[in-house]
């Protein structure tokens, strides 16, 4: 299904249904994610389609807003569609995908026209879906244009922002040997220690796919290797779920067809120890996914894979930064670089969505103050939110 939207100035916003119809967008789509400032393959058509077609929650569906000037594709925005009743009234939430496989879906727009663009999906939103809530945009990181769009007034909407912590990252553009230098005394002694230690084992190696050489075979050992951690004893390991394991399949897959997916396995002999499910996205090295049999800790086969990840990083001629994506404390050891990430909800102004999704988010923000009102948000909630 594929509904046309006119607009002034030859943009036209497509609202998009299927994934048949989706596809002749891919090529373009991926071009438009490479360059993009958020730095993230999470916008790709190759993440948000296979998000779509494994990791949506029961009852949820899920729409493309697609701008176009002739053939030329301006900007998109993937959009999922979340049942819910408020006050008694169906309003679905619209959200970017979201989930602790993928983050930081925002806008996509080709460079420069943000401020045009934006504001002309946030109209098709209105037409592709006549009653909601809200629009919930999370994590998306300083970078992204779409927060200078939203610090303006977004006509009959009202937003509103909230930070969302930090991210990490390291930039790769200088000397290792500087960099190295620079990460404290009692970390580098304990690397040296963690070096002599794995060297007493037989057949260290650690190997770096990428480009044509990395495929999706070497899913199953993330998988085992994740299975093997306390992910595995939590139940949140890749293995523990089949939708999952389907997700990282098909999308390593998707990847390797672009030339983004990279593999970095670290072995003892010949069993993986440590490995890295990694995106190359134009200079950025984004680690996605990280693991290591527990059976080795003493040897630190996580932080042994890690350094020789950035040392080829920063040797390589084509990559500027590694984006961890998270804040992890075993960051802070490595020097890691933040970057702040903010939460958006865009609620038009009409009865509903200003009394169950704007009254609610103000109080609970006042709440973390005064106590008196973080019980009155309490109370609000349990009234609007209905069956």
């Amino acid at each position: 299904m594929n509904n046309s939207i006119p607009y002034r100035e030859k943009i036209r916003i497509e609202v998009v249904r299927d994934f048949d119809v989706l596809e002749p967008y891919a090529d373009s789509w991926n071009r438009l994610a490479l360059p993009a400032p958020q730095r993230t393959p999470m916008l790709s058509h190759a993440y948000i389609t296979t998000y779509f077609e494994y990791l949506l929650e029961p009852g949820e569906s899920w729409f493309c807003l697609m701008a176009l000037q002739g053939d030329e594709l301006l900007g998109v925005l993937p959009v999922v569609v979340t049942p819910a009743r408020y006050a008694g009234f169906d309003r679905p939430l619209l959200r970017a995908p979201f989930n602790m496989h993928i983050a930081s879906v925002d806008f996509l727009i080709k460079e420069g026209l943000a401020f045009q663009v934006v504001p002309l999906l946030l109209d098709g939103i209105k037409s592709a879906s006549k009653k909601y809530l809200g629009l919930e945009l999370l994590r998306i990181p300083a970078s992204s244009p779409t927060i200078s769009v939203l610090a303006h007034r977004v006509r009959g909407s009202t937003v509103i922002k909230e930070f969302n912590g930090s991210g990490s990252f390291i930039d790769t553009t200088g000397s290792f040997e500087e960099y190295r230098a620079g990460l404290g005394r009692n970390f580098n002694r304990n690397l040296i220690k963690a070096r002599n230690k794995i060297s007493q084992l037989t057949n260290i190696k650690a190997i770096f796919l990428s480009g044509a050489e990395a495929d999706e075979k070497e899913v199953d050992i993330l998988m085992r290797v994740e299975a093997a951690g306390w992910k595995g004893r939590a139940g949140t390991a890749i293995m523990s779920s089949r939708s999952t394991r389907a997700f990282y399949t098909a999308l390593t897959r998707q990847l390797s067809k672009l030339g983004w997916l990279e593999w970095h396995v670290l072995y003892c002999d010949d069993r993986p120890i440590a490995i890295h499910f990694a995106i190359k996205l134009g200079r950025t090295l984004v680690i996605n996914k990280i693991g290591f049999d527990e059976e080795f800790a003493q040897f630190s086969p996580g932080n042994i894979l890690f350094e020789r990840t950035v040392q080829r990083a920063f040797d390589s001629k084509d990559t500027d930064e590694i984006n961890c994506l998270t804040d992890m404390p075993w960051h802070n050891n490595w020097k890691m670089i933040k970057k702040d990430y903010f939460d958006f909800w865009i609620y038009p102004r009409r009865p509903i969505p200003l009394i169950c999704g704007v009254l609610p988010k103000e109080i609970r923000r006042w709440g973390r103050r005064m106590p008196a009102v973080k019980s009155l948000y309490k109370r609000i909630r349990s009234i609007t939110k209905g069956a």
